[in-house]
């Protein structure tokens, strides 16, 4: 199981945390985890869940066996999985027809 040191390094950023600061919280040394972002080495089994649990992905997505959005779309209710499902049918113009629309709704139940 080989897992890219890019997912690894833009996780972490959009956590907002150095190597120093992310490596205790996993219960690494900053050296260990670095090497794992630069891919001079791999973690263990374990060590993959740990940093699975933390960010809240799947070892599927660690591994690049899921993009970033299947991730996103497995937790979706079944009305929100049908949305993005019917706008694969729509043109550029009708998607943002909708978004437009869909903002509305967000903007309007703001004010009730």
């Amino acid at each position: 199981m080989v897992i890219t040191n890019m997912k690894l390094k833009y996780l972490r950023e959009q956590k907002g945390l150095s190597q120093y600061e992310l490596a205790p919280l996993l219960g690494l040394k900053q050296s260990t985890y670095a090497n794992y972002e630069i891919e001079n080495t791999q973690p263990t089994i374990e060590t993959l869940c740990k940093i699975a649990d933390f960010y809240g992905v799947t070892l599927d997505y660690l591994c690049d066996h899921t993009t970033e959005m299947q991730q996103k779309i497995k937790y979706l209710d079944d009305k929100s999985k049908t949305i993005l499902e019917l706008s694969e049918n729509l043109s550029n113009l009708d998607k943002d027809q909708t978004i437009e629309f869909m903002n509305f709704l967000i903007q309007k139940k703001k004010v009730s």
